[in-house]
């Protein structure tokens, strides 16, 4: 039952334009540390009764996808992720939540709790479900689609059986990165270190007060990190993407996939 109920969630995850669906170990999971400030928490925090959790995976195939509005960010807190009294919105959160609530209906309507969630450690989550492998900028590489899809779990009742972990030896199997270090050297204010993500303490590998993402949010960015600022309006702003640009690791492969939804440039008529 737990097996054909998995096959089915994948299709109906499938149907709703996720490309990737794993299931990671909830154990396993359960003990992944990770940094403070960042809002996460384990998934048996945010759902007690969890029995399993699904990863879901969605191509992040146009740069619109990466909009981010912003407003009412405390100044005394730290708005790299949801902090208490912001207010922020960010396209590819709003995308995967509001697709994922649409694949828990499909569990609910067979009698399971389902919820999905932003706040559990997906990067580990869809590495511990064998989706793919966390690069040494600390974002998940697949070998479809690089760094070029955003994550969301589903917290759920429901015993799915859960899937291999990514196996990952470094300059040999499962490593996708290997001697390539573009995105390092390509981060214009130097905020990535060096070396793989792995073996490096959570929240150490990316330096937060250097990194544009933050400083995108910060009532005084620094003006090294605000002359990459992509400004769209007073509130809003592409998020910067330029390690994630960089990564070679199925750039071709996305640009083909999002050629499918329009194979030529859009002009105003």
């Amino acid at each position: 039952m737990g097996g054909n109920l998995k096959e089915e969630l994948r299709k109906e995850a499938f149907n709703q334009e996720f490309s990737f669906f794993g299931v990671p170990k909830l154990e396993e999971l359960e003990k992944v540390p990770f940094p403070p400030h960042r809002g996460l928490s384990k998934p048996s925090e945010v759902m007690p009764e969890v029995k399993s959790v699904a990863v879901l995976g969605f191509h992040a195939w146009d740069i619109a996808m990466n909009t981010v509005v912003a407003s009412a960010i405390p100044p005394d807190k730290i708005p790299f992720d949801i902090v208490e009294g912001a207010v922020y919105y960010n396209m590819y959160y709003e995308i995967v939540e509001a697709r994922a609530w649409r694949v828990c209906k499909f569990l609910w309507d067979r009698g399971y709790k389902a919820i999905p969630s932003q706040g559990i450690h997906l990067k580990a989550a869809a590495a511990l479900a064998g989706l793919g492998f966390i690069g040494k900028m600390t974002l998940v590489l697949t070998p479809q689609y690089g760094p070029r899809q955003r994550w969301v779990g589903i917290l759920t009742d429901a015993e799915l059986e859960p899937d291999e972990p990514w196996r990952f030896v470094p300059g040999g199997e499962g490593d996708l990165c290997k001697d390539c270090e573009i995105c390092i050297k390509t981060c214009p204010v130097q905020a990535i270190i060096p070396g793989y993500s792995q073996g490096v303490e959570p929240g150490k590998k990316v330096d937060m007060n250097r990194c544009i993402i933050p400083q995108e949010l910060f009532d005084k960015p620094s003006p090294e990190a605000k002359a990459y600022f992509k400004i769209l309006s007073p509130r809003g702003l592409f998020e910067c993407t330029i390690c994630h640009d960089s990564c070679p690791v199925g750039r071709e492969n996305s640009m083909k996939k999002a050629a499918e939804w329009r194979p030529t440039p859009f002009t105003e008529t």
